[in-house]
């Protein structure tokens, strides 16, 4: 009977060979699967963003009004690219675009990779008369000078930060005592009164290493009313449709209260935010200011390592290198955000230090 149950019922290492013919077409199935993916799937931090005018300039991404820009997009294949030059005129959709600027200023340009994937450079633009900086030092890297809002209205706080490297920043508001000088690489102001102002900036007590940018203040809506916009009296709600006002009239039902809007989150240049990782190490920075452009649940990636969070990254960034912690502070190499579209806050941050 022994005999008989051998011939009739076929086994490897005592499992049915269904058994193994069904484990095989898994691990086949999986493995196709896995490799779709992988062959699908396109890295956010693979494009790179370059730009050239039709003139030479001192500076990288610094260029003149009306100057005819090319946007390209440096990418291992091709993929479908979306620009945003910042400046209210309406996107333009190619892996290499021109663009020219009708006002001076400065100006986060966007590119929006697959529908899904963000890059952004700054760039500065300057009538012919002012396209040399206010500075003696022409070797110094002055871009991104000064970051912020060339427009506000008045009573509106205004952040300007810059993407310079000194060990002293001195903040001022040209030919106005009203506004004392600040510190540090990041600033915020608030105008009361329209006008045009001098934001400048000194870079190590040295006035060989001064930069001035121009702040136009436009009246307030509601102070030009006279009336403060929270004092008054909120508008009526519609009725819901399909109830009339003479059935219901004397009475109010439940309205249901308007969606929140989704917080849009402020884009930063990937410079800043080395700046501001390499500020965290040296203790004048704290994360809780980086945390504010994080998407929730973000991850970090530092040197090829997956960090969940930024505190576990922090802890890394802040200890030493070397034997024993005798290799000194560590020094951020390069920062790349890769940000969701709508939202803009960072889904990954790519860090290289050493």
């Amino acid at each position: 009977m022994q005999q008989l149950s051998r011939i009739y019922s076929r086994n490897r290492m005592g499992f049915d060979n269904k058994v193994w013919l069904t484990l095989l077409l898994t691990v086949l199935l999986s493995a196709g699967l896995l490799g779709f993916r992988i062959a699908t799937t396109e890295p956010c931090y693979e494009a790179r963003l370059n730009l050239k005018g039709v003139v030479a300039h001192a500076r990288p991404h610094y260029y003149f009004v009306g100057e005819s820009i090319i946007f390209q997009a440096g990418m291992k294949r091709l993929q479908d690219v979306s620009w945003d030059f910042g400046d209210g005129s309406p996107a333009a959709t190619g892996v290499t675009v021109t663009h020219s600027y009708k006002q001076e200023g400065n100006f986060l340009v966007t590119a929006t990779i697959n529908g899904r994937c963000l890059q952004s450079v700054n760039v500065h633009i300057s009538p012919i008369a002012l396209a040399t900086p206010v500075t003696a030092t022409p070797s110094a890297n002055g871009e991104g000078a000064i970051i912020g809002k060339d427009f506000a209205a008045a009573g509106e706080l205004a952040i300007y930060q810059t993407g310079m490297t000194a060990g002293a920043y001195e903040w001022t508001i040209e030919n106005n005592t009203a506004f004392p000088p600040k510190p540090g690489n990041k600033v915020s102001y608030s105008f009361t009164e329209p006008g045009s102002y001098v934001l400048k900036l000194k870079l190590d007590n040295d006035e060989t290493k001064v930069y001035r940018k121009t702040i136009t203040i436009s009246m307030n809506p509601a102070d030009a009313h006279g009336a403060n916009v929270d004092e008054l009296p909120p508008l009526p709600l519609p009725a819901p449709p399909g109830e009339g006002t003479a059935a219901g009239a004397g009475e109010s039902g439940p309205v249901a209260e308007p969606a929140p809007a989704e917080k849009k989150i402020e884009l930063i240049p990937d410079a800043i935010l080395k700046n501001q990782l390499q500020d965290v190490i040296e203790g004048k920075e704290t994360l809780e200011n980086i945390a504010q452009y994080m998407c929730p649940g973000g991850k970090i990636k530092g040197n090829g390592t997956i960090y969940a969070n930024l505190n576990l990254f922090g802890e890394t960034l802040k200890g030493k290198k070397g034997m024993l912690g005798l290799g000194g502070k560590r020094k951020i190499k390069s920062v790349h955000a890769n940000r969701e579209v709508g939202s803009n806050c960072i889904f990954r941050l790519d860090v290289e230090y050493k």
